[in-house]
């Protein structure tokens, strides 16, 4: 969850470091249809929670602070009711 240089990075790693992690994609409200890496942006924030039960996504990371963003805190709080 989030498009920026920290996301980036998080990609960059996962892509170059881990064979454990399979990235699905990136979820941002502002950069929508964009890609990164081969990596679609697939919908905005609110989106994520429903994709990922119907991917059977295990872990969502987020790089974007919650004080900006306040619904996130009820975005992790579905992650966790969801066992993501």
């Amino acid at each position: 969850v989030g498009n920026n240089n920290i996301t980036r990075r998080l990609v960059n790693y996962f892509q170059k470091e881990s064979k454990l992690v399979n990235v699905m994609g990136i979820f941002d409200d502002d950069t929508k249809g964009r890609e990164f890496q081969g990596i679609s942006v697939r919908g905005g924030i609110r989106d994520s929670i429903a994709f990922a039960k119907e991917n059977d996504v295990t872990e969502i990371y987020c790089t974007i602070a919650p004080e900006m963003h306040s619904y996130l805190y009820d975005l992790a709080k579905d992650a966790e009711n969801h066992f993501i």
